[in-house]
């Protein structure tokens, strides 16, 4: 966490001193992101060569806890207006008129609803998450673009960072941002955007000369949101999903590459052969086209491997059938492996990691008997609790965020949307028995109010659209029912009527419903008037 007065982060001369106290997070972070990846790309995960070994714990961890913590978006859902009683109440408590229409709610509703369609906020809110878990910081920005639209982004966490200042608790005073551009002469130089709720500060130096950052006071923006304009999410330990398991991967990783060279060296085991001697010698003197023997600068003759030898080594190991002697003896020689005390300590170490990096094992015994979400639960706990902060983090910055939404669109609108009455329902994503949810949501009928057990429900339902089209639903198979039993009360089958009465007379059809339909429908209109 970065700590600086507000008048100090906005001066130029002082920018390279924020970034010299930022650079040891980048290169953490930096760092972090090397581990989960392998060099940067996802190819640096698998082994380039047979001499190393590579197991992506680090990869398949990540991808465990983000789609777990941020594979489904969050819930946004506008509160139902108090009652009468409660409105007097929270009036006299708070000194404002609580008793809106809950047309308001309805119209909030929509504006939230569409603002995420055309931001594609499933996929802002998993990267924030992503960029949290592997990197140990998220980050997020907003702005209006040039059609007035509101718009909020994901930003790189290796070159930003967010600003606190020294009160209790501290407030997000602002964000900087770094990135190296080029100018049109090919001279290299660092930009710098300082964020406050004021203005958007443009900082940028020189690599080439060296020069100190100046501030492009042209480019400065003002700032009409009240906040600064971002979401940060910053681990206090700076620490990330899959770090504290690092040293129990790379033992891992050892274990794997000296078992499969042992398999590799008995794969080219040697052939051992007692009682046997070999006609011809395993080397022989090197000689010139004289077929001279041929030796070294000291006088030493030079030995070189003798190929007849090869032939004769290569015919004895096609043989079908060999015999090597009177108490001879033919084996290969080989490295002893014990099998089940390797496994028995590969088992320990892949424990070890998913106990460090609290994710559920989804190979272990116990996880693949877990056919009940209760039992899946239990699986997934330790990883629950590792994200509490996480998020409530996130739940405290979406709030901010979408209350200055709300605040700019009550300006822009003259309404009076209160952010207080949005409710945000984080989601998790794990495997879950549908039919067995759905029953459970559908036996609770009768004893909940029917957005609950829409909520309960297993696939992603807005509980009060799916109310509101209930009793469209509802209204228009009553209105056509009305229709029915009017058109046969005013005889519209006229003759057909007729016939039927008639029919129904003289073939006794009486207990026939169809027969009778429209005698009945004419008896009930008859009887409501």
């Amino acid at each position: 966490m970065l700590q600086y007065n507000k008048e100090f982060i906005i001066k130029a001369e002082n920018i390279a001193t924020i970034l010299e106290s930022a650079k040891p997070e980048w290169n953490k972070r930096k760092k972090l992101y090397k581990m989960k990846v392998r060099k940067n790309s996802p190819s640096g995960l698998v082994a380039e060569d047979d001499k190393n070994t590579k197991v992506a714990f680090e990869f398949a961890i990540s991808n465990m806890i983000n789609g777990y913590a941020g594979g489904k978006a969050p819930i946004y859902q506008v509160e139902e207006m108090p009652t009468e009683e409660k409105q007097k109440i929270l009036t006299k408590l708070f000194n404002k008129i609580f008793n809106k229409k809950d047309n308001d709610r309805k119209e909030y509703q929509l504006f939230i609803d569409y603002i995420r369609n055309y931001n594609d906020d499933s996929f802002f809110y998993y990267n924030l998450i992503q960029s949290y878990n592997d990197m140990s910081a998220g980050y997020g920005i907003w702005y209006e673009n040039e059609d007035n639209e509101i718009v909020y982004a994901n930003v790189d966490a290796r070159q930003t960072i967010a600003i606190y200042d020294y009160s209790t608790p501290v407030k997000k005073i602002g964000l900087l941002r770094t990135w190296e551009e080029t100018d049109e002469k090919g001279e290299k130089f660092d930009m710098v955007v300082v964020t406050t709720d004021e203005y958007k500060y443009y900082f940028k130096n020189s690599k080439l000369q060296g020069k100190d950052f100046k501030e492009d006071e042209e480019s400065r923006e003002e700032i009409n949101w009240g906040c600064v304009p971002c979401i940060a999410i910053e681990n206090p330990d700076g620490l990330a999903c899959f770090e504290l398991a690092k040293s129990s991967i790379a033992k891992y990783e050892r274990v794997m590459k000296n078992s499969g060279n042992t398999f590799q060296y008995n794969d080219d085991a040697k052939l051992m052969v007692t009682g046997y001697e070999p006609r011809e010698e395993t080397l022989i003197e090197k000689r010139d086209e004289n077929d001279e023997i041929v030796h070294d600068e000291d006088g030493n003759t030079i030995w070189i491997p003798n190929e007849k030898r090869k032939k004769e080594d290569e015919v004895v190991l096609q043989a079908p059938v060999f015999y090597a002697g009177e108490g001879g003896k033919i084996e290969w020689v080989e490295k002893n492996i014990n099998d089940g005390a390797l496994e028995n300590y590969k088992k320990t170490l892949i424990d070890l990691i998913f106990m460090v990096s609290c994710c559920p094992n989804v190979n272990d015994l116990g996880f693949t008997n877990a056919d009940n979400s209760s039992a899946l639960e239990k699986k997934f706990f330790p990883l629950e609790q590792s994200i509490t902060y996480l998020d409530k983090s996130v739940k405290k910055e979406l709030l901010a965020m979408w209350e200055a939404f709300t605040t700019r669109i009550n300006l822009k609108k003259g309404t009076k949307y209160d952010f207080r009455n949005l409710k945000i329902k984080l989601q998790r994503n794990m495997p879950t028995d549908k039919s067995a949810e759905t029953t459970r949501a559908l036996s609770l009928r009768g004893l909940v109010c029917d957005e609950t057990v829409i909520n309960l429900l297993p696939d992603e339902l807005d509980a009060q659209s799916e109310i509101e089209k209930m009793k469209t639903q509802s209204e228009e198979n009553l209105e056509e029912n009305m229709k029915k039993i009017e058109s046969f009360g005013n005889g519209d089958n006229g003759e057909d009527n007729k016939e039927d009465s008639k029919d129904s007379t003289n073939n006794d059809n009486s207990n026939n419903p169809i027969s009778n339909k429209g005698k009945g429908a004419t008896e009930v209109q008859v009887k409501e008037k």
